[in-house]
């Protein structure tokens, strides 16, 4: 699976109604005549280990708004309780195969709060 791939399939559900269109590891789609909404996974502190949806809101003249919000704000656990290491929760990055996937188990109350933070963040713009 790819990285856009990946960040589609965990914000999707809060895009419907939007047409998405798919900029390398970005994805972008207009919030109203004015607005344009940007949202892409970042690796905030190690190399392809990616740990933070950021969301911007462009206008016309440039960028309005952006916020970064790393998985630690959002999940119960930052480490998958399941694994006996307990490791830490992001997402892999493959340069070599273009492949990523979950280092640490995300849960579906994760998946739950990165979809509602997504959700609410479009709601507050897209007047």
């Amino acid at each position: 699976m790819k990285l856009v791939d990946m960040l589609v399939g965990l914000v999707g559900p809060s895009l419907k109604g939007y047409v998405v269109k798919r900029f390398g590891k970005e994805i972008q789609f207009k919030l109203n005549d004015e607005r344009v909404m940007s949202i892409v996974l970042n690796d905030s502190c190690v190399r392809d280990h990616y740990d933070e949806i950021v969301m911007k809101v462009i206008g016309r003249n440039g960028e309005i708004n952006k916020v970064g919000v790393v998985f630690e704000d959002l999940f119960h656990h930052i480490e998958d309780m399941s694994h006996p290491n307990r490791i830490t929760k992001y997402i892999t990055y493959s340069a070599n195969t273009g492949e990523c996937g979950w280092y640490g188990r995300a849960d579906d109350g994760d998946i739950k709060a990165i979809r509602q933070m997504v959700k609410d963040y479009i709601d507050m713009w897209k007047w």
